[in-house]
């Protein structure tokens, strides 16, 4: 008997006509998923499809099913919030999931209160205040219930994880490391900057350096004119400062040397990149306490492109403390890009630094890192011979056994029943002998009544395991 599929929804609160670094991680993680050759995905879209960068790749995975949320609700517009809860709610009832995996806080507050949901979630949580002084009475109150409903709480580094440990101590059980992910890709170490080209892919934001690049590589192009800088994207935060979206397009366009591509899908954004010898990531020194990891930086470095970015323990703890194109500082970064288009040596380093940690983050290696999660969810087949493993489970109280006797229920080739006992020593003796004759594997819940009585009645080629609780011991 062949594994049972396990079944994958797949949300996040995006819009994929927009390309940012949230569509990418949407895209990447249905990517990721598709390695498992068990995962029967669906991935479930926010907003109608009005170009395909994104959902083109989306579409393109075998087997994956791509549902727009707008035709499920019958609106033309962008799914809202109470809306998308009975969207899933109906796909859920239809056919049911056994993973949920969500993106976005807002949505969480509600989805959170779904008793059909409950248990099931795997919740994606970054755009949560990420140190202590910005969280919020309302914070305090919505992340417990989220944490509560959720099956598994995925954190983007480390650093998040011990943060969000740390300060909502219930959900340490619950906490799985998700990484950025990038596709395989089988590039080499480049041994110098010979194409004369760098380059800058993401979105443009006031605290996303992109102005403070176009004003270094202005000065490295007075005295290399051949040097080049490709720049892609096309979304520009408007909101966060007065004048920026000019400032944004006049730099797009007046600058010499500059070439802007525009919005381009991840297959091509990956033919650009490769095309340069330095990509740049170098942000406001407010975004170095951040506790995410820029998915970029690992491209760039998945195409052997060194990057310039900078100095921060996540950054050192990525790449080391030694490697050469950090910068903190506009004149850092000049000078750093200076030396690496001239300097072979350092140039070399800065590659083979940058590929070898990017190998980390691969789709397979991080569908590693999920697979016994998933396998969890549903159990994969146990090979056993043509008669069922039988599994008697036996015990007064069974609040505390419950995941793990559904865990053996959902075990090919295990046939469970249950002893259930009256109180600690009040059982019907009868019923035990009869269910203790066609046993193979006897598991006792609590050493108590029931422990004593299996152990004087078990026979030979069986097996008795018997479940302790810590505080039985006191």
């Amino acid at each position: 008997m062949s594994a049972r599929p396990i079944r994958v929804l797949l949300y996040g609160d995006l819009n994929l006509n927009i390309i940012d670094g949230s569509a990418i991680w949407l895209q990447s993680l249905a990517e990721t998923l598709a390695v498992g050759e068990r995962v029967d995905l669906t991935v479930l879209l926010k907003a109608p499809e009005e170009r395909g960068l994104i959902t083109d790749a989306l579409h393109a995975i075998p087997g994956a099913t791509i549902a727009s949320g707008p035709e499920l609700a019958g609106i033309g517009e962008p799914l809202p919030v109470p809306v998308l809860r009975s969207v899933i709610e109906k796909l859920d009832r239809e056919q049911p999931f056994d993973v949920i995996v969500l993106r976005g806080y807002p949505l969480m507050k509600d989805l959170s209160k779904s008793k059909q949901l409950h248990g099931r979630m795997w919740v994606y949580l970054t755009d949560i205040p990420q140190s202590i002084d910005r969280l919020t009475a309302a914070d305090e109150e919505h992340i417990p219930r989220i944490v509560e409903a959720a099956k598994h709480i995925l954190c983007q580094t480390e650093e998040l994880r011990v943060f969000i440990e740390g300060v909502f101590k219930e959900a340490a059980p619950k906490l799985i490391l998700l990484p950025p992910m990038i596709p395989p890709v089988e590039a080499e170490p480049r041994a110098r900057a010979a194409a004369r080209r760098i380059v800058y892919a993401g979105k443009f934001a006031p605290m996303w350096g992109f102005l403070e690049m176009v004003e270094v590589f202005t000065r490295l192009h007075a005295d290399m004119p051949d040097l080049e800088f490709h720049v892609v994207g096309d979304k520009i935060h408007t909101r966060e400062k007065p004048g920026y979206y000019e400032a944004v397009t006049q730099a797009l366009n007046g600058t010499p040397g500059l070439i802007w591509h525009g919005g381009v899908s991840r297959a091509r954004t990956a033919e650009i990149v490769s095309s340069c010898d330095i990509a740049l990531s170098y942000r406001d020194a407010r975004m170095d306490r951040s506790l995410e990891l820029s998915t970029k930086v690992l491209e760039y470095g998945s195409a052997g492109v060194p990057v310039l970015l900078n100095r921060n323990p996540m950054h050192e703890s990525l790449l080391g403390h030694d490697y050469p194109l950090f910068a903190n500082t506009l004149d850092e970064a000049e000078r750093a890009l200076r030396v690496a288009l001239d300097d072979d040596e350092r140039y070399a380093r800065a590659s083979r630094t940058c590929l070898t940690a990017s190998r980390a983050y691969t789709y397979p290696a991080v569908f590693e890192r999920l697979r016994p999660y998933l396998d969890r969810a549903v159990p994969p087949h146990v090979a056993v011979g043509e008669q069922p493993l039988r599994l008697l489970v036996a015990g007064h109280d069974m609040k505390f056994f419950t995941a793990i006797e559904n865990h053996f229920k959902a075990l090919d080739g295990v046939a469970v029943e249950e002893d259930r006992w009256k109180g600690v020593l009040a059982h019907d003796e009868d019923v035990s002998r009869d269910l203790v004759a066609r046993a193979d594997v006897i598991v006792c819940e609590w050493c108590a009544g029931n422990a004593v009585w299996y152990s004087n009645h078990v026979n030979p080629g069986q097996r008795l395991l018997v479940r302790f609780h810590r505080f039985e011991l006191d």
